[in-house]
């Protein structure tokens, strides 16, 4: 049992509630452990959120788009107009459908089909590489942009870039 003005700490008791050298350095520390993350939040919030509140912004406002630079104020009069749209019952029932039938069929067809590659049956290893294959297309397209279009040292725009220096 300590007095109202002594700390009870992993280190030992401390008075008046003052915290001791190693936790303080122990929680800067912990705070120095997440300063590498600091750039990718910040990337992070900049792509998600700020794209976000600049569309609730924008909502407010009623668009001319033969005047483009005459918005005026709608308030919430734009999401009133949504809501009372007889056609929004039908829209989030369609989305609702769409969204829980394709969800459904790709669950349970990617959960078959990793069931049947799992049993020993002839020929698994080849349908192993069919199904992995659609994914290599997008490095393999990759590569070839930067092989036949950047790196052509006749029409590539790398050699056409470092040209001005000798290096074309």
């Amino acid at each position: 049992m300590t007095s109202a003005g002594t700390t009870a700490t992993a280190e030992g008791v401390t008075g008046g509630g003052r915290r001791s050298s190693s936790a303080a350095a122990a929680i800067r520390e912990g705070r120095l452990r997440w300063l590498p993350l600091l750039p990718a939040l910040l990337y992070v919030v900049l792509v998600t959120q700020v794209p976000f509140l600049l569309t609730i912004y924008y909502s407010l406002f009623n668009w001319n788009l033969l005047r483009p630079g005459a918005p005026t104020f709608a308030g919430a009069q734009n999401y009133a107009t949504v809501v009372q749209d007889p056609s929004i019952r039908t829209a989030l029932l369609n989305t609702v459908v769409l969204t829980l039938l394709a969800v459904g069929i790709s669950v349970v067809l990617g959960v078959a089909i990793a069931l049947l590659l799992n049993k020993d049956i002839f020929g698994k290893g080849a349908l192993r590489t069919l199904m992995i294959g659609p994914f290599l297309v997008m490095p393999v397209a990759a590569a070839l942009i930067w092989k036949d279009t950047l790196l052509n040292p006749i029409f590539g725009l790398v050699g056409y870039l470092v040209s001005p220096i000798g290096l074309g």
